[in-house]
């Protein structure tokens, strides 16, 4: 089953709707990426609040199709030029929280915090940034809204460096622009095992490309591995947990 909903995705991902005008890249945007972090709290009950923003190196993403035609998820993120008001961009997706919501935690008051990030296009001007949540009905309603100046000091602009991180990526890549992203991130692999680390994400690219839609779509993938060893070989308990907790 899982499978197919990922290949319903990608089929979905691939397929140019254009039910609305798009606004044009560069009137709003720079070719940089905007990354917004943020928490997500609360039981039945939510709240929103900013945590920090980033700027970050290419956009990797659409430079045509900013506005979600597809419009799945149960959450939105939606950008407003500021001065305008003209939406610019939108993105639905899903949230751990908004599964959260549903548990018997939450529904008996018990109240969590998590962590979540919303990567944009870097805008040229101030916006207004808001999350959208689905209602019974299946409309979106605003449930939060701030303005982000993109020249304001207090967001981060300092590259993130660390030497002990090796970034491979496949041979094939093309425009980031035009490709779906793919990251695979190493957990358990110990510094001596960085050659088992490459074999296994080779591996892991072959059976993957073995598989329809994705084999007659090969040349629309990027594929990246992050390598971070980890102090010792093999997964924790917890991360041992969690995969079953998910296989269950």
């Amino acid at each position: 089953m899982k499978s197919y909903i990922l290949a319903l995705w990608f089929v979905l991902s691939i397929i140019k709707v254009h039910p609305m005008s798009q606004p044009s890249f560069n009137d709003y945007f720079i070719d940089q990426t905007m990354r917004v972090d943020y928490h997500h709290m609360g039981n039945a009950e939510e709240d929103i609040s900013i945590d920090r923003i980033y700027q970050y190196g290419i956009w990797a993403g659409s430079l045509k199709n900013l506005i979600d035609a597809i419009n799945f998820g149960k959450y939105s993120v939606k950008i407003y030029d500021l001065d305008s008001e003209v939406l610019i961009y939108s993105k639905g997706f899903d949230s751990y929280f908004g599964e959260y919501q549903t548990s018997s935690d939450a529904l008996t008051g018990v109240k969590k915090t998590y962590h979540e990030t919303a990567l944009i296009p870097y805008p040229k001007n101030k916006i207004r940034f808001t999350i959208e949540k689905r209602d019974r009905k299946n409309q979106l309603f605003e449930i939060f809204s701030t303005e982000i100046d993109p020249n304001d000091v207090v967001i981060v602009k300092d590259k993130v460096l660390d030497s002990s991180v090796k970034v491979f990526k496949d041979e094939n890549n093309g425009d980031l622009h035009t490709r779906v992203d793919i990251v695979i991130l190493g957990e358990g692999y110990a510094l001596k095992e960085l050659n088992k680390f490459q074999n296994d994400f080779e591996k892991f690219k072959n059976i993957f490309f073995n598989f329809e839609p994705y084999k007659s779509y090969k040349d629309k993938f990027n594929f990246y591995a992050v390598f971070k060893p980890s102090e010792e070989s093999g997964v924790d308990e917890e991360q041992i947990f969690l995969r079953r907790q998910l296989s269950d």
